[in-house]
């Protein structure tokens, strides 16, 4: 079984302010790499793999998302240097960490948390002869909060190695049963190739895990689309722009867009006409892992192409008195976009009713997952280009 990056041994970021903590950072980077025998990652240290064409926070950004295997944070009584954003560099480099879905420590000094039921009480009150910023109380707030995330105090470097030594044992063994839990079902590159989470379903398949698993793959499609829906808002496109000068030229181009909508659109009734029945399987009988991965991923493309659709109508340039044509008919993109984001919506309500029900329960949930289509308002277009056509006599 070929699990990938074989070999190459696990990375441990060190995310904390650097000055107030420099010897609980030594104590932890020698822990990792004499005791693990991991590689660790500190900034402060010439092993940190600098670029040397960007700034030192787009570098220990960088460093996360493409280097961090376990994130390490360590909060002591300094926020640190606050960022154009209004966030520390400790603070963006926990973002990125948190986005990559990696494994996560948090220690907050002792007297920190001592302090903090204080500040909640009265956020006003001034402790600058313990912290350098109230927004440091906010971040450890918002870690317990906010971010739902396992906070373990310290006093000493000590008391940190004591808990990782521990939590790292943890994190072996779930390693291991997951290993042999692949090994055993002998699973394909495509399934191997899923994120963490949809893996994990089909691992440890949960009651209605295939819909809990077309979900989680639908949902990470969609939003791996945002920057485009984000490029349609704002009218951003790039590529060459092609110039349509003929009427004829222009007329052909609307009807070739026409039947690519169409396409798209018969694509998704497929889909769920089709495929999704066969990927569920039978009542009472197990879906098919394999086709569930292809209609989520299927879904995922088709939103994409919904997008990419809207924005081709950003790269071509037309007579003037022909862009109210261009104009109706570049906004047709929004409706089966609006469906399926509210489909997806749905969706994702259903499943956390779903993930309620306990694994050995016999007790049944209706889930009513009709995708509608609503057919968009074709009547200011064709207005439109009835007027082009009779101004051209070709009606």
């Amino acid at each position: 079984m070929n699990y990938g990056n074989s070999g190459r041994l696990p990375t441990v970021f060190v995310s904390s302010t650097c000055y107030d903590l420099k010897q609980i950072r030594k104590d932890i980077k020698d822990f990792i790499e004499h005791h693990l025998g991991f590689d660790a990652i500190l900034s402060e240290y010439d092993s940190f793999p600098l670029d040397p064409n960007i700034g030192n926070i787009q570098n220990c950004i960088r460093i996360v998302r493409e280097r961090a295997d376990i994130f390490i944070l360590v909060v002591g009584n300094r926020y640190g240097h606050i960022t154009g954003n209004g966030k520390s560099i400790t603070n963006l480099e926990y973002i990125n960490a948190r986005a990559k879905g990696i494994p996560i420590y948090v220690f907050v000094d002792k007297s920190l948390l001592n302090v903090l039921p204080i500040w909640k009480n009265n956020p006003t009150i001034d402790l600058t002869n313990i912290v350098d910023t109230p927004k440091l109380f906010e971040f450890i707030d918002d870690l317990r909060g906010k971010e739902n995330i396992w906070v373990h105090e310290f006093e000493s470097a000590q008391d940190i190695i004591k808990t990782l030594k521990r939590q790292i044992g943890y994190l072996f063994y779930d390693s291991l049963i997951l290993r042999q839990q692949v090994n055993k079902k002998n699973l394909s590159s495509k399934v191997i190739n899923l994120d963490g989470e949809s893996l994990k379903i089909v691992l440890e398949k949960p009651v209605g895990w295939e819909y809990i698993l077309l979900g989680n793959i639908m949902a990470t499609k969609f939003k791996q689309s945002e920057d485009l829906k984000r490029d349609l808002k704002y009218g951003i496109s790039f590529g060459q722009v092609q110039n349509l000068n003929e009427i004829n030229e222009f007329l052909n181009w609307i009807v070739d867009k026409n039947s690519e909508l169409i396409l798209v659109t018969s694509a998704l009734s497929s889909l769920f006409n089709n495929a999704i029945p066969i990927a569920m399987g039978e009542p009472g009988e197990p879906g098919d892992v394999e086709q569930i991965i292809y209609v989520g991923e299927r879904l995922g493309t088709i939103y994409e192409k919904f997008l990419n659709w809207g924005l081709d109508f950003k790269r071509i340039s037309v007579n003037d008195e022909w862009k109210e044509v261009k104009n109706t008919l570049s906004r047709m993109w929004e409706s089966p976009i609006s469906d399926l984001e509210s489909y997806c919506a749905k969706y994702s309500e259903a499943m956390n009713r779903l993930a309620l029900i306990p694994h050995d329960s016999e007790e049944s949930i209706e889930l009513d997952l009709t995708l509608t289509l609503n057919e968009p308002d074709l009547t200011e277009f064709y207005r439109e280009l009835n007027i082009v056509r009779a101004r051209y006599g070709l009606l």
